[in-house]
């Protein structure tokens, strides 16, 4: 029987002048799934739907088993997550963030942050505005992965960085997706996506579909 770690049920979102409609969908354990579209299809804001920060967003949401957004705090426990819309301190190094955040997950492990960053080639006592964009990446990423999530969600985690970083980037996605990880990515790219997506999510004129990627 299939597992899934997304259940979406007539799940969209409907805002001034944007709009996603309402889908049906389940999302399975353990797979790459990339979400796919243009600019401006709105694959962030799927992705902010699902974290339950989309206050326009509608529908039955259940993540690992609890409903957004009536469970979010539980459910943010289990999601690590790489974007843009980070809160992280650019004036702090990795270390110095890892002091002001950890608090907020209960199953923090320290000697796997500082692996994790060891193992990217991310120094922990750098400012994160001073790193590179590629290595401010593979700290959020550090991060997220330092408090057992059961899915990583990442946001045009390769926009504007070269070639060699997207396919080194990538290898590095279907190494934790055998660590029994589900990936959930969103591009405007397609060039590599075929070597490394389990699923695709499609988003065109706001219509969302799953499909997979054979």
């Amino acid at each position: 029987m299939e597992e899934y770690c997304i259940e979406l049920k007539e799940a969209g979102v409907k805002k001034r002048g944007f709009q996603l409609y309402p889908v049906n969908l389940k999302i399975p354990r353990g797979y790459i799934i990339c979400i796919k579209g243009l600019n401006g299809a709105g694959k962030t804001t799927f992705l902010r739907m699902l974290l339950g920060r989309e206050k326009s967003a509608f529908g039955e949401r259940k993540i690992l088993g609890k409903n957004m957004p009536e469970d979010r705090v539980a459910i943010l426990q289990q999601v690590g997550v790489v974007s843009e819309e980070n809160s992280f301190f650019s004036e702090l190094s990795p270390i110095e963030n890892e002091e002001q955040y950890s608090s907020f997950y209960k199953n923090w492990d320290r000697e796997v942050y500082q692996q994790r960053l060891k193992e990217f080639g991310v120094n922990p006592n750098s400012k994160i505005g001073a790193l590179s964009k590629g290595n401010k990446v593979r700290f959020q990423l550090a991060f997220a992965l330092s408090h057992s999530p059961k899915i990583i969600l990442l946001d045009e985690p390769t926009a504007g960085l070269d070639p060699v970083f997207r396919t080194e980037f990538y290898q590095l996605l279907r190494q934790l997706v055998e660590e029994n990880l589900t990936i959930i990515f969103s591009t405007h790219l397609s060039e590599e996506i075929g070597e490394v997506a389990d699923y695709l999510l499609e988003i065109k004129e706001g219509k969302i579909e799953l499909k997979e990627n054979i």
